[in-house]
């Protein structure tokens, strides 16, 4: 919802970027021992081209101005999102196979900061606003509930680790190391110690992606605690932004039946809420909150190379600011 811009992969590493080059300047990297700077490595993604023509750089920072007043606005008024909330949220996010990939790079602490805490501040000021306009919200969120029931069950799912890679002969290497080694140790030894495919992912028999479809048949025929077989895809598949894989292997550590919804279950109740929130709550609802604020909002960019996105903000506020 509050990524528009560009890919979450590509915004990922676009954000931890300018946030190097939100700071004092420093070091990317040295090349025999000369320095590349922050604010020249800035100024190089800049000049990079989203996908509607925007510089990268500039898309990012306009995201997170956005997304920063969305957090005050939240904290303004006091529904900013619990710990429980954030903890629930992060433990969800990690147990994704796609969100794994989708962070790759990313501390646990960035993915709270930048990702969920912004993502759960947005839903509350949405259901804040959902619950200002029903009279009875337990007994119309019932009712909302018992008539669309169905959408709200859970689907089978499995816990995997995943080994996916572009060669036969790697995944033959990794079937043949599991003969000897834990399941853990393998992925570890394939992928990489430093790999998100060392955390489990969880895959659902009814959200998998199409391409990825014969890997979730493969998983699901398969029992807890065994190996998959090698699946081969028709065609490789960037299956993250450094990974072009077509042969797949998977451990199933877990077996997960599927469950009808209860809205006793705080996951099921959560999406419950929002869905129903979504049907109270005028679509630009943010979007207008965020209008407002804009045109009142002060903004400090540091590297040159951003500094249309401050003087663009100046140009819209009725009132001059000073730094």
């Amino acid at each position: 919802m509050l990524r528009k811009v560009a890919s979450a992969a590509v915004i990922a590493v676009a954000l931890l970027v300018l946030a190097g080059c939100s700071t004092a300047p420093r070091d990317v990297a040295t090349v025999n021992g000369e320095p590349i700077s922050f604010l020249d490595y800035c100024a190089l993604l800049q000049i990079q081209r989203g996908s509607q023509g925007m510089p990268i750089g500039e898309a990012v920072l306009h995201d997170l101005i956005r997304q920063k007043l969305i957090v005050q606005e939240a904290k303004r008024l006091k529904v900013y999102p619990s710990s429980e909330q954030i903890v629930s949220e992060m433990q969800a996010a990690l147990a994704s196979g796609a969100a794994v990939t989708a962070f790759r790079g990313l501390t646990e602490v960035q993915i709270r900061d930048l990702f969920i805490i912004p993502e759960l501040a947005y839903r509350n000021l949405i259901l804040r606003q959902a619950k200002l306009a029903v009279k009875n919200w337990d007994q119309e969120l019932r009712q909302f509930f018992e008539a669309n029931r169905s959408q709200f069950d859970l689907p089978e799912r499995a816990r995997v680790l995943l080994i996916a890679v572009p060669d036969e002969k790697d995944a033959q290497d990794a079937l043949q190391l599991s003969r000897s080694q834990s399941p853990e140790a393998v992925v570890s030894t394939v992928m990489g110690p430093d790999s998100p495919f060392t955390r489990p992912m969880l895959i659902a028999r009814d959200g998998t992606a199409p391409q990825l479809r014969p890997v979730a048949d493969a998983v699901f025929k398969t029992p807890a605690g065994s190996w998959t077989p090698i699946v081969r895809l028709d065609r490789p598949v960037n299956f993250t932004q450094t990974i072009r894989a077509q042969f797949f292997l998977a451990y199933v550590l877990e077996r997960l039946p599927s469950v009808p919804a209860d809205l006793a279950n705080p996951e099921t109740r959560s999406q419950v809420e929002m869905a129903f929130a979504s049907t109270k709550v005028p679509r630009n609802y943010i979007d207008e909150m965020l209008q407002r604020k804009l045109r009142n909002v002060e903004v400090h960019v540091v590297p040159e190379s951003l500094k249309s996105v401050e003087m663009e903000y100046v140009s819209q506020s009725p009132v001059p600011h000073q730094h």
